[in-house]
């Protein structure tokens, strides 16, 4: 190889070493902002759940919507990414599954206490 095509090689390795670096980094960073995005997601939905007396009707369903999120914080601090965000998922799954059973349980309670009432006066 001559010395001319060296030191066009030379020139060449730093700019594409550079560029590959650039673009590892923001694939890393899309997926740090994307875990951390569902994992924000996922607190809201509980916050919700709770909202919606989810620890009274679905006490189960929050629970392990907790337990997921704390997985996927866990995964998280240490750096695994696509861990984290599935973990977060299930998460606000979980947490979304139980408004719908705080809510329907919720609404069996109540249909029951009309139920009770319109027989109160039937009588």
């Amino acid at each position: 190889m001559s010395r001319k095509n060296q030191r066009t090689r030379s020139k060449l390795i730093l700019p594409i070493t550079a560029l590959g670096a650039s673009i590892l980094f923001a694939a890393c960073a899309t997926l740090n902002q994307h875990a951390f995005e569902q994992i924000t997601k996922a607190s809201v939905a509980i916050t919700d759940a709770r909202a919606a007396g989810a620890e009274t009707y679905a006490p189960e369903t929050l629970a392990s919507a907790k337990g997921y999120l704390e997985e996927a914080k866990q995964k998280f601090d240490i750096n695994r990414l696509d861990e984290a965000k599935r973990l977060a998922e299930k998460a606000e799954l979980e947490a979304r599954l139980a408004v719908a059973e705080a809510d329907a349980q919720f609404s069996k309670e109540s249909l029951a206490a009309l139920q009770q009432e319109i027989e109160a006066l039937r009588q």
